[in-house]
């Protein structure tokens, strides 16, 4: 059984700052902070397989730049992507 609990107004009021502080402070997904993407990080972030990212290469939608034998892609890049998309 569930217990029930009774607070205050002013220990309401606090626990509000308190989680919005929280939320204030709250870190960007990881993503969202690395300037380059490998090839799984993007297909994670745009939503999509391999396969669609491949295709959206071959049709020029976007660039992947190659660093030794791995591919990378801007985060940039992929946030065009999706706001024209």
């Amino acid at each position: 059984m569930e217990q029930a609990y009774i607070i205050t107004k002013s220990q309401l009021d606090h626990l509000i700052e308190k989680i919005d502080q929280l939320l204030a402070n709250k870190e960007s997904p990881p993503d969202q902070e690395k300037e380059w993407l490998n090839t799984k990080e993007a297909t994670d972030f745009l939503g999509i397989g391999q396969t669609t990212l491949w295709t959206y290469r071959k049709q020029g939608k976007i660039k992947g730049r190659k660093i030794g034998h791995k591919l990378y892609f801007s985060s940039s890049e992929l946030n065009k992507l999706l706001t024209n998309s």
